[in-house]
């Protein structure tokens, strides 16, 4: 019976892997934005390959950017060659997930879990994030990559000196595209400091720290503004979105996908040491779930992300453990199973559902209203086609953090930034004003930099006409056609 079970599981997760495979060679390939924030994504990389420090001062509100920029450095060199198309962008995001799937199937056979059950566990993973934004041209990948091999890298270097190096290096290079995915060195300290030993945990902190503090200084002085737009402006955006009550909403959907996992794990606690997890694994587990609850869930501006990126990884590392330690028996098997059924309910079905249709079309409208005017204000959304239409970018679409701005005392820089930001904003009113804009292509919720009631005063609307994204699902808004009154 578990034998068959056992091939009914990996029919289904194989077909389900293809699926995964398809709806990311469908999307790689589009030629406009599959997710409204992919265009502000890739600006950096067009920028360094111009030859423009974005992080240079004076502030760019325009260029303004609130992750990290691996991904672009990691670009840069490609976009030189072949132009900073999404196209490359998105292959290299597939390329590091690719590479994460390998990660994740390493440390799980370190842990002497089957080639068999390593290899589902990182099909599992892989099929997760190839149906997410993870596949477009954001920095997601490559910080996930980082984060893997920065608990895995120490763990089969068995914690000596030089892994523990290459660990934190790691968990640094994260900071610099994903802020939060930097956990795995501090997780791994602490693990030694708690369980193995206090002079390698020490150790780990002391590297971690000093590539940190030392690639600050140097980040700090070859792009002075970076460290302030990636640290300060994203704290002012997760302060706008921040919402205690967000955890529940979140655990509603992460409990009902993951549910055969986490029974797998309940399972293991249940049967004692008989479906016991490798110490490292559990640790992982624990501590990354614990800094989502306590530091990151009230984000409610990034979903789910958080959790699936942080933890998913450590969650089928640790249920695959405890299948690989109760190989004979059929709850594991059955629950394996459910892991797919419910992962292709949830995760898959949507995606293919909803999320394959060819907009070129509407995109190529944009195109063709652009080419036409020679000073147009449009959604961020929008950015790329503006750039690539050869006009100014006014939005790049995380500009608008400039409205989240709020004046902290004991942070000096937030006056300044509020400054900057108000001066922004009452140039683009100005501009407003004087119809100095010979289009407007705005979504129905208008422009952050000035308020909606506005627009129908030295404006009118003479069209509009739907523009679709893949994520979330087949999303649609209509985007409004605006000429300056006679």
């Amino acid at each position: 019976m578990t034998v068959r079970l056992e091939r009914w599981t990996w029919a289904a997760a194989i077909l389900l892997g293809l699926g995964a495979v398809a709806f990311l060679l469908w999307h790689i390939a589009r030629p406009y934005p599959v997710e409204a924030s992919e265009p502000s994504h890739i600006l950096n990389t067009v920028l360094f390959v111009q030859g423009i420090n974005p992080y240079a001062v004076p502030f760019h509100p325009e260029w303004l950017y609130v992750y990290g920029t691996l991904h672009n450095a990691v670009a840069y060199p490609f976009a030189l060659l072949f132009g900073p198309t999404f196209l490359l962008h998105r292959i290299l995001s597939c390329l590091c997930l690719l590479l994460a799937t390998g990660v994740l199937y390493r440390g799980m056979r370190l842990d002497r879990i089957s080639p068999a059950l390593a290899g589902f566990g990182a099909l599992l993973f892989f099929i997760h994030f190839a149906f997410s934004v993870t596949i477009t041209a954001k920095g997601n990948a490559v910080a996930i990559l980082c984060y893997l091999l920065s608990v895995v890298v120490p763990y089969a270097g068995r914690f000596r000196p030089g892994s523990l190096a290459a660990g934190a290096l790691f968990s640094v290079l994260a900071f610099y595209s994903k802020g939060y995915l930097a956990l795995g060195a501090p997780l791994v300290s602490l693990y030694l400091f708690f369980f193995q030993s206090r002079r390698l945990g020490l150790l780990s902190a002391a590297f971690f720290g000093f590539f940190l503090l030392a690639s600050a200084a140097v980040v700090r002085h070859f792009f002075p503004l970076f460290l302030e737009e990636s640290v300060l402006y994203q704290y002012y955006w997760t302060r706008a979105f921040h919402d205690r009550l967000h955890l529940f909403v979140v655990m509603k959907e992460v409990v009902v996908v993951e549910a055969a996992l986490l029974a797998l794990l309940a399972w293991g606690l249940w049967r004692g040491k008989k479906g016991s997890v490798e110490p490292f694994a559990a640790f992982l587990l624990a501590g990354s779930f614990l800094v989502y609850v306590a530091v990151l869930s009230p984000n409610k501006g990034n979903g789910s992300a958080y959790v699936y990126h942080l933890v998913l990884p450590f969650l089928i590392w640790a249920a695959l453990l405890v299948v690989s330690r109760n190989r004979e028996a059929l709850v594991p098997r059955v629950l394996l199973l459910a892991s797919v059924a419910l992962v292709a309910l949830f995760v898959g079905r949507p995606a293919l559902q909803y999320g394959h249709g060819d907009h070129r079309a509407a995109w190529e409208r944009v195109g063709t209203l652009l080419r036409a005017h020679h000073d147009p204000l449009c959604d961020g959304s929008l950015s790329e086609s503006v750039r690539a239409a050869g006009l100014p970018v006014y939005d790049n679409g995380l500009t608008e953090g400039l409205r989240y701005v709020t004046d902290n005392p004991s942070v000096p820089e937030t006056r300044l930034h509020k400054a900057e930001a108000r001066a922004y904003c009452e140039a683009m009113t100005g501009k407003l004003k004087a119809k100095g804009f010979d289009l407007l292509l705005l979504y129905p919720e208008g422009s952050p930099f000035f308020p909606r009631e506005l627009i129908p005063l030295y404006y009118r609307k003479v069209d509009s006409f739907s523009l679709w994204e893949s994520f979330p699902n087949d999303f649609k808004s209509n985007i409004e056609v605006w000429e300056p009154l006679p």
